[in-house]
């Protein structure tokens, strides 16, 4: 049977089993208010961005569920890798206290919350759409048992963390979240060097692999193709906003977020300046009501 994972304005989600493997079938249902062709058009155009953005987030080194299937005439689904780990949101909620100083002061105004799993951008202008299929492969039984083997291993200085000791081990919390900092940072440098922007960068939306402690973007509803920085900029803004709402002591790891960005991003100077504008238009508009 189906298990429902979420349900939004615009799409339904649902865990599946696709050849028999787990997977995730995402379907934009029709919405009887708007004129027949006009929501086929819609609904088309935002399954087939949706998937053709992960295509292009995999083949930029980023991690997002592989994609198996798109519906984009009938159903309006996309069919993708069912990713068995642990919400970013969950992974900060279970680790970080309400008042730990090492973390840093919660926000200073009030931050609105989540915005929910689903929503769209539209796109100024037509393309023709093309998505492959990739075909879903289970592990190597050799690269599971050397990914065993390697799981409690101590790491060398500046090296990232075996998996098991990132996710659940005997660790301080400082050296946890700046790990968590590195993979979140790095993530969304090489999702902004690939010209794609998330459009809803919440904790909600990245998840860490049980596997590996990979850190993985889902939900690409909202996300769209842009060379623009200070697209890139309110990609971050977002992401600022969710992060201290969500979780209130957070802003040291922000900070190593911005930092790690910094480090990876082509163009991480341009962007984390025009951020400082994108966040100076953000207050006066809240003081503006």
């Amino acid at each position: 049977m189906d298990d429902l994972l979420g349900m939004g304005a615009e799409a339904t989600v649902r865990k599946i089993t696709f050849a028999a493997h787990p997977a995730v079938s995402k379907i934009r249902p029709v919405k009887t208010y708007r004129h027949p062709v006009l929501d086929q058009k819609l609904r088309s155009r935002r399954t087939a961005t949706e998937a053709r953005c992960m295509e292009r987030a995999l083949k930029a080194g980023v991690c997002a569920p592989a994609v198996l299937r798109v519906d984009k005439k009938e159903n309006c689904e996309i069919i993708m890798e069912y990713i068995a780990g642990q919400t970013v949101r969950a992974f900060l909620h279970r680790y970080c206290p309400l008042a730990d100083p090492a973390l840093g002061p919660g926000p200073t105004e009030d931050e609105p919350g989540d915005e929910g799993i689903e929503g769209e951008q539209e796109e100024e202008h037509e393309e023709e759409h093309h998505v492959s299929e990739v075909q879903l492969e289970a592990p190597a039984s050799a690269a599971a048992a050397a990914a065993a083997a390697t799981a409690t291993a101590v790491p060398a200085p500046g090296a990232a963390l075996p998996p098991a000791v990132f996710l659940s081990g005997d660790l301080p919390l400082k050296e946890r979240m700046d790990e968590a900092a590195r993979k979140i940072g790095g993530t969304i440098a090489r999702l902004h060097n690939a010209g794609i922007c998330h459009g809803d960068l919440t904790t909600s939306n990245m998840m860490f692999r049980d596997d590996s402690a990979d850190l993985v973007l889902i939900d690409f509803g909202l996300a769209f193709m842009s060379s623009s920085a200070e697209d890139k900029a309110v990609d971050l803004y977002v992401l600022e906003r969710a992060l201290l709402a969500t979780h209130p002591n957070s802003k040291a790891l922000f900070d190593g977020i911005m930092e790690n960005y910094a480090r990876t991003s082509t163009k991480g100077e341009e962007i984390l300046a025009r951020l400082v504008k994108v966040r100076a238009r953000g207050r006066k508009k809240s003081m503006a009501g």
